[in-house]
């Protein structure tokens, strides 16, 4: 599987499976979280309206990490 395209569906299907977390994922996950930021201008983005920022991406995929393994 090409890792520079790989997506979030992807990502979970794969730990559904079994499959444990490998190098990269997080990055992913952090990077598709900031995405909607950056293809907004004028209209309100996801990232605004739940706080997501640069800072705090890491922190919050490590928490719906933690959920989806829950």
């Amino acid at each position: 599987m090409d890792r520079s395209i790989v997506t979030p569906i992807e990502i979970l299907h794969r730990w559904q499976a079994g499959d444990s977390e490998q190098a990269g994922d997080s990055e992913h996950l952090i990077s598709w979280e900031l995405v909607d930021n950056l293809r907004s201008s004028s209209r309100a983005s996801l990232t605004d309206a739940f706080g997501i920022t640069p800072d705090n991406a890491a922190e919050i995929v490590r928490h719906k990490t933690d959920l989806f393994f829950s």
